[in-house]
């Protein structure tokens, strides 16, 4: 059984449509709401099942992210397997999203996604994601350095959302 075969409806329940878009908008802000909320366990269920029908770079990162999170405060091995088979999925990505997933996985260095990005949104998402690997894996001060340049980019994206909620965190970390 694959990850997300654990959140496939089961085969009797079938829909005649796939999800509206107001039903994917409301899925996708509870997911990042869970995760403003630092809800590691929550979103990335959530992300899981955004996932389930399509996978989106907004799902793949937060359940990415949010594994990678938990994955550093546990040894459980259901993170772990977790862990793995959502980076399998990632790297299903294409074009810029496999580079900005890439990058959450430390694949790609900034400097390379920064190359490849054209508008202020690639900009914003390449600076979010380095700071968001940088804060996952402990990085304080270089995460506040970037996650500052994600904000700054004045882009029309939900990672600036994920970056300011991500800023303030760090920030508060920084003072512990």
């Amino acid at each position: 059984m694959g990850f997300l075969d654990r959140f496939r409806k089961p085969q009797n329940e079938h829909r005649s449509t796939p999800p509206t878009s107001v039903e994917r908008i409301v899925a996708v802000n509870f997911c990042v709401e869970s995760f403003k909320d630092r809800d590691w366990d929550t979103c990335m269920l959530r992300a899981a099942v955004l996932a389930r029908d399509h996978v989106s770079l907004q799902a793949m990162q937060m359940l990415l992210i949010s594994a990678q999170r938990m994955q550093h405060d546990s040894e459980d091995e259901r993170d772990k397997s977790i862990w793995n088979n959502a980076v399998m999925l990632a790297h299903r990505m294409q074009g810029m999203d496999l580079i900005m997933v890439r990058l959450t996985l430390g694949e790609v260095t900034l400097e390379d996604a920064l190359r490849s990005a054209t508008t202020k949104n690639d900009f914003c998402k390449a600076y979010y994601y380095a700071g968001a690997r940088s804060l996952s894996l402990g990085y304080v001060r270089e995460a506040i350095s970037t996650l500052k340049k994600a904000v700054a980019q004045g882009a029309s994206t939900w990672e600036v959302d994920l970056a300011a909620a991500d800023l303030a965190w760090a920030e508060s970390l920084r003072k512990l």
